[in-house]
């Protein structure tokens, strides 16, 4: 599997988890402040699990989108290489620094 179709199917999954996250929420208000808080209490917190597991497949999708723009340039350096063109291949090797890597 590639890092695009990985990407494609994070995103649904963290579309999934924000649409559990929203009905979750949704039950645990309706607990709020009743006999019955300590449910709230416990939905509050299975909000606040979910709430960052989105953000941890947030991060992971971030990483899969840099690693894929990284392989772009290493495909097209080594296209620039294979037709003779070398300084556009080093340049697409430094990220478009001369000299030298990107710093972020």
């Amino acid at each position: 599997m590639s890092a695009s179709s990985h990407q494609a199917e994070l995103s649904s999954v963290r579309s999934q988890l924000e649409e559990l996250r929203v009905r979750v929420e949704k039950i645990a208000l309706t607990y709020q402040g009743t006999p019955d808080s300590a449910v709230a209490a416990d939905l509050f917190e299975a909000d606040r699990a979910l709430t960052t597991a989105g953000r941890t497949i947030d991060r992971a999708l971030t990483a899969l989108s840099e690693l894929a723009s990284g392989n772009e340039h290493q495909e097209e350096a080594r296209d620039d290489l294979q037709a003779g063109l070398w300084p556009y291949a080093l340049e697409r090797c430094t990220h478009g620094v001369p000299g030298g890597v990107r710093r972020t």
